[in-house]
């Protein structure tokens, strides 16, 4: 039926037949919607979130990351080569 809306959790989303396209690529260069994440992405996407932040303010930023052989986020590095 036109103008009904699925419940969420949270908010009232209407409801759309319309489904875009989706890419791996979503997790780091999609700025809205939703897109679902493993805890090492969502590390990797707030560096990518802040350099685009700095990027529309006219700041020429750099984002250093470090760790310690063994970490728990060993994998973080691999993430960001992909």
């Amino acid at each position: 039926m036109p103008g009904e809306g699925v419940r969420t959790r949270s908010r009232f989303t209407p409801r759309t037949d319309a489904r875009r396209e989706v890419s791996l690529q979503d997790r780091y260069e999609l700025e809205d919607g939703r897109i679902f994440l493993t805890g090492i992405q969502a590390l990797v996407r707030i560096a990518f979130d802040q350099h685009r932040a700095d990027a529309r303010r006219g700041l020429k930023t750099g984002t250093f990351v470090s760790g310690y052989q063994g970490s728990p986020l060993g994998g973080i590095d691999r993430e960001f080569q992909r």
